[in-house]
């Protein structure tokens, strides 16, 4: 990965901290989107 050539000394901790940012960016954008989508009345 990127993160553990440019951080050579916490590159664990740095690539945690990636990935944990993929895994918790759901819980962000969700809501997000769907008060998004009800207000441009886009339902399935």
């Amino acid at each position: 990965m990127i993160t553990q050539s440019l951080f050579k000394q916490n590159s664990g901790f740095y690539t945690g901290l990636v990935l944990g940012g993929f895994g918790l960016s759901p819980l962000v954008t969700a809501p997000f989107i769907k008060a998004l989508l009800s207000n441009v009345s886009l339902h399935q």
